[in-house]
């Protein structure tokens, strides 16, 4: 397996996805690299443990890869660090990809025509309030149904 941490042989290059890449310059060396696929493995084990168990979970496989990929050299670390290198790789793609053709900005722009338009229906029809009221009622009709079955379990105990 690759060594994560070597500048001049990433994983995905050991697996033909990517170019060697041997400009470093201060902003982008090793130790940016380390920090990043430490990040990285944050993330891989947090959305792991989010998907398979919760956000607890969640929270605690991001901080167990993250210590992995940072400071065990045996194979869990490597593991850790290789998914570490995948996620930073993705996450450097994905900025490109929004440097190239402004993404983020798109995005933001749809998103905020979208909560206006629903805003403006929200006005017209009132889809708030009524939710508001039908859980309202749910909640209420819930609670005097589990009274009643109470109340009937209590006499019948008596």
């Amino acid at each position: 397996m690759a060594n994560p941490y070597n500048p001049e042989h990433s994983v995905q290059e050991e697996y033909g996805d990517l170019q060697p890449n041997n400009s470093y310059d201060n902003n982008n060396g090793p130790e940016k690299q380390r920090s990043g696929i430490v990040g990285g493995a944050a993330i891989a084990g947090g959305v792991a443990g989010l998907v398979i168990v919760g956000p607890i979970i969640g929270i605690v496989g991001a901080a167990a890869a993250a210590g992995l990929a940072f400071s065990n050299t045996g194979k869990a670390g490597d593991v850790a660090r290789a998914s570490g290198d995948v996620v930073a790789s993705a996450g450097d793609r994905a900025r490109d990809l929004d440097n190239k053709h402004g993404i983020m900005d798109k995005t933001k722009n749809a998103a905020s025509v979208t909560a206006e338009r629903a805003k403006r229906f929200d006005q017209t029809h009132h889809v708030v309030d009524k939710t508001k009221n039908a859980a309202k009622f749910t909640v209420g009709k819930t609670v005097d149904g589990l009274r009643f079955i109470s109340e009937k379990l209590n006499r019948q105990n008596k």
